[in-house]
C-alpha cells in the first residue's frame, strides 16, 4: 500500500492494513466477526474509521481479561 492511507480500502488492503490474511476478513464477514465493512454491488470496502474502532475493541491489557 502506498504511505497514503486510503480512508476506504477493498478486502487485501484493509487486511494489510490490519497485520491479517484477506481470508480472515472474508471468513469474519461471513461468520459475522470481523470489522464492519460497506457492501456495493460489486465490492467490498472498509472505512478506517471503522478498522481502527473494531481493533480498539481487542486492546486488552493481560491474558486473563475475558474478551
Amino acid at each position: 500500500m502506498s504511505d497514503t492511507i486510503r480512508e476506504y480500502m477493498n478486502t487485501k488492503q484493509a487486511a494489510d492494513y490490519l497485520g491479517f490474511s484477506h481470508q480472515f476478513l472474508e471468513i469474519g464477514r461471513h461468520k459475522g466477526y470481523g470489522p464492519p465493512y460497506l457492501k456495493f454491488p460489486q465490492a467490498v470496502k472498509y472505512r478506517r474509521c471503522d478498522l481502527d474502532a473494531w481493533a480498539e475493541q481487542h486492546l486488552r491489557q493481560h491474558t486473563s481479561e475475558v474478551a
